[in-house]
């Protein structure tokens, strides 16, 4: 009940259920979301059915941009794997911004 993932979870959920009835509801509200840190310590099959879920809403002619951290150790092969739906290549692809210890934010550490 107290995990960090589980809540994590939870709040991913919720926020997910409001943007999309805001957007099937026509309401007057934001077509974004952004999470820092929302998928850490929660299980890499998560993240999978997460891309899998937003894939099916974007067929579903939804318009919206879900913007998020992902913070991960080694290589997103090594975490991921090489899967059809997070084919570690396509998020690199998608990425807007890939950071690592030799690219770093602003080009200098603070």
């Amino acid at each position: 009940m107290l995990s960090k993932g589980r809540n994590q979870g939870r709040t991913l959920i919720y926020d997910l259920a409001v943007l999309f009835n805001s957007i099937e509801e026509k309401l007057k509200a934001p077509r974004f979301l952004i999470h820092d840190g929302i998928l850490d310590g929660m299980d890499k099959t998560h993240f999978i059915e997460l891309v899998k879920y937003l894939e099916e809403k974007k067929l579903q002619k939804y318009e919206f941009q879900y913007i998020l951290t992902l913070n991960e150790e080694g290589t997103l092969t090594d975490n991921f794997g090489d899967a059809d739906e997070v084919n570690p290549k396509k998020i690199e692809k998608e990425a807007v911004l890939v950071l690592t210890p030799n690219k770093l934010l602003f080009g200098k550490k603070f």
